[in-house]
């Protein structure tokens, strides 16, 4: 009953098209049918209410006139490739913030992941720490947003960053950020508007671009996007995780053989529709790839934990003591 009951709860808090106001209005009576269940049944409830609470805080935020922003700056806005016909054009302003992992002030708008968020920069230390790896490779960024870890890819030696993005106000942030980066660094980036893989083919000039390595530092909320507020792209991964499904789904044309991707899971005591769990994610993968665990966590969502997973094609040889093999035990990924 206590999971059957957590699980109708989880459907109820996926509402598309409502808005902040209309779903903070729902997360109140939600709350209120939650604490009569607990008092007739005598269930705890904990996990819808740990959702309820976070997701309240997250609304709040969208619904705050001034949002997460914090003073007007005009950003710099690419004049090729950031294709402005189709992006969603950013609303409202946008802030400066110190990245100790890149040791400078980076530009961000609203719809945009904060780039001194705690995963971030564990995503940035896991670049860093694979410059050996990166050098001379060709690296397609997802979602870049301000375009830090375009930036990291690029100090650590990557021969080119494509990183794209569905919002203009994220690539004129990225761009104004890249600006202040050594030139050699700016010419490993490139930039453009596009929603995942959809316009590759015009950015980078080729029919089918291949990359050496994917990344993308992306939601893990089942909770729709919303065209009329910006905030929902930087924090929401669609419903049912169209985003993140749809990026695996075009993992096999845009990866070179022995390519990687690496994106993220939460990690956590039980199941929830609203979260990115390894068992989705296992689910979610194209025929022949496998997944593991990294050590590099990023925030905790109650008792759930950002994890950094490696993801990538399974060698045909399969039968051999040094093969992949796909799942999880104990938390970790085999290999």
């Amino acid at each position: 009953l206590e999971d059957h009951v957590n699980g109708q709860f989880m459907e109820a808090l996926q509402v598309p098209g409502a808005t902040a106001e209309q779903k903070l209005e729902g997360l109140d009576r939600i709350s209120r049918r939650i604490e009569s269940l607990k008092e007739r049944y005598g269930l705890s409830l904990k996990l819808a209410r740990e959702q309820v609470d976070f997701l309240r805080g997250h609304y709040q935020k969208m619904a705050s006139p001034s949002g997460p922003s914090a003073g007007p700056v005009s950003p710099a806005v690419p004049k090729s490739g950031a294709g402005r016909d189709r992006g969603r054009s950013g609303l409202g302003s946008a802030r400066q913030t110190w990245v100790p992992v890149l040791e400078r002030n980076v530009l961000s708008s609203e719809g945009t992941f904060p780039p001194d968020k705690e995963h971030t920069a564990k995503f940035i230390d896991f670049i860093q720490a694979r410059e050996e790896d990166l050098k001379g490779k060709r690296v397609l960024e997802l979602g870049t947003g301000t375009g830090v870890l375009a930036i990291a890819l690029a100090r650590a030696g990557a021969r080119q960053v494509v990183a794209v993005d569905i919002l203009d106000s994220a690539i004129g942030d990225a761009a104004a950020n890249l600006a202040g980066e050594t030139s050699g660094v700016q010419e490993s980036v490139v930039l453009g508007q596009s929603d995942l893989y959809e316009r590759l083919s015009i950015i980078t000039g080729e029919d089918h671009p291949q990359f050496d390595f994917v990344v993308f530092n992306h939601p893990v909320l089942s909770i729709g996007q919303d065209a009329n507020n910006i905030r929902t792209f930087g924090s929401c991964a669609g419903i049912d995780f169209e985003v993140i499904r749809r990026t695996l789904a075009g993992l096999p044309a845009v990866l070179k053989q022995g390519g990687r991707a690496y994106l993220w899971v939460l990690n956590g005591p039980g199941k929830s529709s609203l979260y990115w769990s390894p068992e989705k994610l296992q689910k979610a993968l194209p025929a022949g790839f496998s997944y593991r665990e990294l050590g590099y966590n990023g925030e905790t969502v109650g008792e759930y934990k950002l994890v950094l997973v490696d993801i990538f094609a399974t060698p045909s040889s399969s039968h051999s003591e040094e093969a992949v093999v796909s799942g999880r035990k104990g938390g970790q990924g085999l290999i």
